[in-house]
């Protein structure tokens, strides 16, 4: 059986409405968690989630990638990401507000095993410390499940790098998960 990913592509490149249609709905919630992480503001979100969707229609008969369609996606709604901030200077609200928002995210996000637990709060505030790479390495290693090279092509960095950021990244929130329930048990 042929790929789905390549059946939308071929009906999309014909201009098939419908196919695109099917195809926004099958990534928007995707793209969207995704952009929502690295924003922290629902409404920036939004707007890269519908910028990615616009620069995939426009593009789409350049697709010829390696790796699939998601992964295409998320490369672009990343490289929106970091031209829109180096464009605007303006600060994002602080990473822990978004884990305050959290309920009114939607019923897939808010079954996720990793926001029901009880140190959920924790954990968002130790990802909100890190980069906006380390944080994007984070969500497309665990909540994407994207692959190395994957992750790779979708931040535009060399595989050897993509697992580097990932071991430090991961340092990082141990050391600073370690520290915080040191301070509070004293």
């Amino acid at each position: 059986m042929e790929n789905p990913d390549q059946e939308w592509l071929q009906r999309v490149q014909r201009g098939d409405a419908q196919a695109c249609a099917e195809l926004i709905r099958c990534y928007h919630i995707r793209l969207y968690q995704f952009a929502r992480q690295l924003t922290a503001d629902s409404a920036a979100a939004e707007e890269l989630t519908l910028e990615t969707f616009t620069v995939a229609w426009e593009k789409i008969g350049e697709f010829r990638g390696p790796a699939g369609l998601k992964t295409w996606l998320l490369r672009i709604l990343y490289r929106r990401f970091l031209d829109g901030k180096k464009k605007s200077q303006r600060r994002h609200h602080a990473w822990h507000q978004a884990s305050k928002e959290r309920t009114a995210l939607t019923d897939e996000t808010a079954s996720d095993p990793l926001v029901e637990s009880e140190d959920a709060d924790r954990l968002w505030h130790a990802v909100a410390q890190l980069s906006d790479v380390d944080r994007a390495v984070i969500q497309l290693h665990y909540k994407e499940s994207l692959s190395f090279q994957e992750m790779a092509l979708v931040l535009g960095q060399p595989l050897g790098t993509i697992k580097w950021r990932l071991s430090r990244a991961l340092a990082q929130l141990r050391s600073d998960l370690s520290i915080k329930a040191l301070h509070e048990h004293q």
